[in-house]
């Protein structure tokens, strides 16, 4: 078993992504696809991590925030 001394983030992991081969892609696709209960389970706790890490925080800062991340998303 691979074990990673640091956690696995999006920012990290889509490079690493986009650096497969397309036959890579699509098996990482069927095999994300295959195992879809663990996934969306997975995708649940992120959620659940983001609704605490938000719960606090005005609702008009978020949609701020989150404006701007779009902004500079679409301007690059």
């Amino acid at each position: 078993m691979i074990q990673i001394a640091e956690p696995i983030t999006l920012e990290k992991l889509l490079p690493l992504i986009e650096k497969l081969s397309q036959v890579e892609r699509e098996k990482l696709r069927k095999s994300l696809e295959t195992d879809l209960t663990a996934w969306r389970e997975e995708w649940e706790s992120i959620v659940a991590q983001f609704h605490n890490a938000f719960a606090d925080t005005p609702d008009d800062e978020v949609m701020r925030d989150l404006d701007a991340a779009l902004a500079e998303v679409r301007h690059e």
